[in-house]
């Protein structure tokens, strides 16, 4: 293992060690397919995100600007190349193998630092239900994360306003609050919408995460345990500061001036 990557990419860099100290004996097909699997298994999705988190975290205690973060990057990935130059004789299935995994690292420590200091925050959540569970990303792009129900819930018919509880409180970071969104398959599927979509999060608010439903069926719904319910989107917030004046005619002019609530048309 190499001195001079950080914590996080040496932990991933221990797959190539045991790559490199194969004896030639035992390359062979076998081995080989058992080297995938195991390469695979190494970067599924939630382990990527868990290397990503973690380089940010590293990338943060090193206090580094963005701009930095990404050099680094760089920088490590031409690192990376040259530890691989470095390991004697290695070629064929072995050499594929190792590129495999370290073209894989430096492309997510390439990543991390894409991410950092961009959106990415850390909410800390207490479980108030034993079988709540943390909103989570469907895929690595999507702007919102979903949120679930812990238990099966009962929406009255008619409802207006039911709360639905997620069994979890959230600690959002100062500066930002959470927006909560309707899941455009709950809206198409179900009679239930959501009452006051979207809905906000106070960083200020400790207590439980609920999403308030209606319900547009003259019959009960059941959202069953483990259901998506709503999506959440982290947001920051700007604040103003309100200054009188005469006539607001007299700060700005625009062309829509004195027009009012329907002046554009349907």
């Amino acid at each position: 293992m190499n001195s001079t990557l950080n914590e996080n990419v040496a932990m991933l860099f221990e797959l190539v060690d045991q790559i490199v100290e194969l004896p030639d004996s035992a390359v062979n097909d076998q081995t080989m397919e058992i080297m995938r699997q195991t390469i695979e298994s190494a970067f599924s999705y939630d382990a990527r995100e868990n290397f990503i988190r973690k380089q940010i975290d590293y990338l943060y205690q090193q206090n580094l600007n963005k701009v930095s973060a990404i050099e680094d990057a760089q920088k490590l990935g031409q690192l990376i190349g040259e530890i691989v130059n470095s390991y004697e004789g290695l070629e064929g299935q072995k050499k594929e193998m190792v590129e495999l995994v370290t073209s894989k690292i430096a492309s997510l420590t390439l990543e991390a630092a894409e991410r950092y200091r961009g959106v990415e925050k850390k909410i800390y959540f207490q479980k108030l239900n034993p079988n709540a569970k943390l909103p989570t990303y469907a895929h690595q792009d999507d702007a919102c994360a979903d949120l679930y129900v812990p238990e099966e819930t009962v929406v009255p018919a008619n409802a207006r306003g039911f709360k639905v509880g997620t069994g979890l409180a959230g600690a959002i970071p100062d500066g930002w609050e959470v927006k909560v969104r309707p899941r455009s398959g709950m809206s198409m599927k179900t009679p239930l919408r959501i009452s006051n979509a979207e809905g906000t999060i106070d960083a200020g608010y400790l207590n439980e995460w609920c999403v308030l439903f209606d319900n547009l069926s003259n019959e009960d719904y059941t959202i069953s345990a483990g259901d998506r319910v709503a999506q959440v989107a982290l947001k920051p917030v700007y604040y103003f500061c309100g200054e009188e004046v005469d006539d607001v005619h007299n700060i700005k002019q625009t062309e829509r001036d004195m027009s009012g609530f329907g002046d554009s048309g349907k």
